[in-house]
């Protein structure tokens, strides 16, 4: 079987160094950021194949020679992606796009043809080289930013000059007599965030068997963004993607199956709300550290009993209603609840924050185990909105809080049944499992691919990880064990 590897490269100018001439280009460097994230999590490309140069990295220099980089190492059987996003032009009859060291009064040294980008293309022993090209781009009205300055860059003429180019097909986000536009509603340029969706499986109707053909990705972008720009700009503009090389001919930009496949084994699991999951933190410390504690009258209990679980209770119950009220005036701040859908209370030791999507509760208790110590236990569960759930905003509020995610199971867990199935595994080296001999009710499974545990009860499964992080980040952990829970039917009785 041929081994393909595809060579990226993916340039991004936001700012440029004559900023006198060439306006900031809005979103250029997420669009970059953006791309690159899609490419590595659909296995378009390989992380260490791909060379992003932004902003003051994307030099003349730097770009070309990256780009002769990967023309001498492509091999015939390989892939060559290169995308760009930034300024671009037309002058002296030649497209250019421009990098981050160009001056407007030298385009002819200081920008970089197009021809001389598809020339190198030639060169190469590829066959499969494709251009993506988000040009260019000067700030207007508020809500609309025009990727583009002066002088119009020629898509129409590439679309003549390349009609018969055999090894190459180009994507450019807008036709010769209109600009590209970002738009601060999706934090991209409008183009590349349709390039972005497509190459991540979310094109609508585009896809044949898994895969995303040339012609295909065309009519989506031509459709999509040219129903989006005239929506969304204030002076209701056109914007209309182009394609040219040998049109006659198609090819595959993607292979998607491998991440529909992961997509489809996800759905059949994926539980229809959160309402099973809860995110735990448990944090532990000296009772005599408490606010409430006074070294002059108080005494730390040596035992564990109602009345000294009481105590803790009291004289950390400050610590906790401080908790609370501040994470309750920070939830109503960023949701955007009105009063009465923040509910708040309170009692000895213990608050609650009971909203429409999700509740939070802090109990503060002695430690049975040491009773000179007390442990305070955050949950937060009953989510009923899946999007807040994953959203920016409900992230930022909860950062650095949890470490734990915990989920009732529908039936029990034989776990002595799991314990011998691992044990009884040939990958050994590639997971473990540790329990306590004399009490094999509970277990902990380690996969050496992951930085998290599992933890499992006869009716409990748990993921923890070394550190605190975000809902969204541990919420992915299980999505990423349930993966390999259900490619492997030794651990069946898990998934």
């Amino acid at each position: 079987m041929l081994v393909q590897t595809t060579h990226i490269l993916i340039v991004a100018i936001e700012n440029y160094l004559d900023n006198s001439s060439f306006p900031k280009v809005d979103y250029a460097a997420k669009d970059a950021d953006d791309l690159k994230q899609v490419i590595i999590k659909n296995k378009i490309g390989l992380e260490e194949n791909i060379t992003q140069l932004k902003n003051e990295r994307a030099t003349n220099t730097a770009i070309k020679t990256e780009l002769d980089r990967i023309i001498k190492y492509a091999t015939l059987n390989d892939r060559i992606i290169v995308f760009f996003a930034g300024h671009g032009t037309y002058t002296n009859n030649t497209n250019y796009i421009l990098p981050v060291d160009s001056y407007k009064t030298n385009i002819t040294d200081t920008g970089i043809p197009i021809e001389f980008i598809l020339g190198n293309f030639k060169k190469s022993k590829s066959n499969k080289c494709i251009l993506f090209l988000d040009c260019c781009h000067s700030g207007f009205i508020p809500g609309d930013d025009e990727r583009g300055i002066d002088e119009s860059f020629m898509a129409d003429e590439l679309i003549y000059n390349y009609r018969n180019e055999e090894y190459c097909i180009g994507f450019s986000s807008c036709k010769s007599n209109e600009k590209s536009i970002s738009h601060p509603i999706l934090k991209n340029g409008v183009w590349t965030h349709f390039l972005i969706k497509a190459l991540n499986g979310e094109g609508k109707n585009c896809y044949e068997g898994g895969l995303l053909f040339s012609e295909k990705l065309q009519g989506y972008l031509n459709k999509e963004v040219s129903a989006f720009v005239p929506m969304h700009s204030t002076k209701r503009r056109t914007q209309t993607p182009m394609m040219f090389g040998n049109l006659s001919d198609r090819f595959i930009i993607a292979d998607l199956n491998e991440s529909f496949n992961e997509r489809q084994m996800l759905a059949r699991t994926e539980d229809k709300s959160l309402k099973s999951v809860s995110l735990l933190n448990i944090e532990t410390g000296d009772i005599k550290s408490l606010s409430g504690f006074i070294k002059k009258i108080h005494t730390v209990p040596k035992n564990y009993y109602s009345g000294a679980n009481d105590f803790v209770q009291k004289i950390g119950d400050s610590e906790v209603k401080d908790e609370i009220e501040e994470l309750a005036v920070e939830i109503k701040n960023e949701i955007g609840y009105s009063r009465k859908q923040v509910k708040v209370s309170f009692d000895n030791g213990s608050g609650a924050i009971v909203t429409p999507d999700f509740t939070y509760y802090v109990e503060l208790n002695q430690s049975e185990n040491q009773p000179n110590e007390y442990i305070l236990t955050k949950t937060l569960d009953n989510f009923t909105n899946s999007n807040l759930v994953l959203g920016k905003e409900f992230n930022s509020i909860f950062d650095g809080i949890f470490k734990k995610l915990e989920f009732k199971t529908n039936s029990d867990i034989d776990v002595d049944s799991l314990i011998d199935t691992i044990e009884e595994m040939e990958n050994q080296e590639n997971i473990k499992v540790e329990y306590n001999p004399s009490d094999t009710s509970t277990c902990t499974i380690i996969f050496n691919e992951f930085d998290y545990e599992i933890f499992v009860t006869s009716y409990s499964i748990s993921f923890q990880t070394p550190y605190n992080t975000t809902p969204l980040e541990l919420i992915n952990a299980y999505k990423d064990m349930k993966v390999v829970l259900l490619e492997s039917q030794e651990l069946n009785l898990l998934s």
